[in-house]
């Protein structure tokens, strides 16, 4: 099947989990296109053809500019909708998923492991740091010196170097996701 957008990737996805927080995205999707297409077609039902020489013009009757406000406060919805759709696929696009199927929890799970893994590997450098002090190294510059202390240091700062940029980034686009959501929590 040809998908006409991203938008209708997104909702046929995630309309089939009622539970998750973004059902209530793709539903304000669906009900801002319905109600769009509802009054573009009362906008239609307005237009006449009128021949103007030996052309046949199409013209509204006068009862149009009561359906073109709405008509335009329903566009301007629709867009807005389905541009909070875009940003929250850019904001879950995780490497490896489809686009319509990033969700907060698989991106709260990544943020949440790479924060797990900076932890574990600094408390691996204390706990190596503590040992050597422990079995006689003497001074903790001294115990610094060991290899195997010095080679759980270079692992921690090394995860620290290569994680901590990856978790700054996923807790700004955790929150850019979650701040998208939340516009449509009560709908």
């Amino acid at each position: 099947m040809k998908y006409e957008c991203e938008c209708e990737r997104f909702c046929e996805y995630w309309q089939k989990k009622p539970t998750a927080a973004e059902y209530k995205l793709a539903a304000a999707y669906i009900r801002a296109k319905k109600m769009f297409e509802s009054i573009q077609l009362d906008l239609v039902k307005c237009l006449r053809i009128e021949k103007k020489g030996d052309k046949f013009v199409p013209v509204f009757s006068s009862g149009a500019g009561v359906v073109a406000g709405p008509h335009w406060d329903a566009e301007r919805h629709l867009e807005a909708v389905a541009s909070d759709i875009k940003e929250f696929c850019e904001a879950t696009a995780i490497e490896g998923v489809a686009s319509c199927a990033g969700s907060l929890m698989v991106l709260a799970d990544n943020l949440s492991r790479a924060r797990r893994q900076i932890d574990d590997s600094d408390h691996m450098a204390r706990v190596e740091l503590s040992r050597a002090v422990r079995n006689g190294a003497g001074s903790l510059a001294q115990a610094e010196e060991l290899p195997v202390v010095q080679s759980a240091l270079d692992r921690r700062d090394r995860l620290k170097a290569e994680l901590a940029p990856k978790a700054a980034d996923l807790q700004v686009r955790l929150s850019k996701a979650r701040s998208i959501l939340e516009k449509y929590s009560s709908s």
